[in-house]
């Protein structure tokens, strides 16, 4: 084996870093690997160790994120729904309400028909006849003057793969269950299809939104201006 000539000093460096003296060049007399010239390698080392992580969290940064274009549709909701917790002063009521008679109502309803209602249709209507009974709730703000509407209009957020959108039941005070669960049925089949138009979206003065066939309790929704309530 070739002696390799290296100061002791250096060469307990090398030992310490873990670097191969038999591929360094010596700057000392005759060739002798000194101190100087292990620390450059360990710099070097440190250096390329450097750039290779930097580059690793390169790489990992792109793989785990995504940036996707925002689509106008979620642009005009988060735009509108911003406005709306800046400038609607929001409180929010709650009440347990056991529908033990509901819950039996819509089975024995359900037992007869093939496209079943849900849960939701009955808050709909239940919304309308509130309304209906208390005239002075279903109002809206509109610049400097109120205006109250004089039928039970409900909207319904709708949420589907393009955005959130809330079109309008209108008459609710007057139409069956059946009727309510059927247009429903149609507005969400649109709302998946974004064949919604202008006229299924209509003046009202409260709207709906429903989380609870996720499992959720109960959240804080924010008003769809210019309602006055949801």
């Amino acid at each position: 084996m070739e002696r390799i000539f290296i100061t002791p000093l250096a060469k307990q460096i090398a030992q310490i870093n873990k670097i191969d003296t038999s591929s360094l060049i010596g700057s000392g007399p005759r060739g002798r690997i000194i101190k100087s010239d292990v620390e450059k390698v360990i710099k070097n080392k440190e250096f390329d160790t450097s750039i290779e992580t930097k580059k690793q969290a390169s790489i990992s940064a792109e793989d785990i994120k995504e940036r996707m274009e925002t689509p106008k549709i979620r642009k005009l909701i988060a735009d509108k729904l911003t406005l709306s917790k800046s400038t609607i002063p929001h409180f929010y009521l709650r009440k347990n309400i056991y529908i033990e008679n509901l819950l039996s109502v819509r089975k024995s309803i359900n037992e007869n028909l093939n496209d079943k209602i849900s849960i939701n249709d009955f808050f709909i209507k239940a919304s309308a006849v509130a309304l209906a009974e208390n005239p002075d709730f279903n109002i809206i703000w509109e610049d400097e003057h109120l205006v109250k509407f004089k039928a039970s209009n409900i909207g319904i957020a709708i949420s589907s793969d393009s955005g959130l959108y809330t079109p309008t039941i209108n008459n609710v005070q007057s139409k069956s269950i059946t009727e309510i669960s059927n247009e429903m049925k149609a507005l969400i089949t649109k709302a998946n299809e974004k064949s919604l138009r202008g006229s299924d979206f209509g003046e009202c003065a409260h709207a709906i939104s429903n989380l609870g066939m996720y499992g959720v309790d109960n959240f804080d929704v924010i008003i769809n201006p210019p309602n006055s309530s949801i």
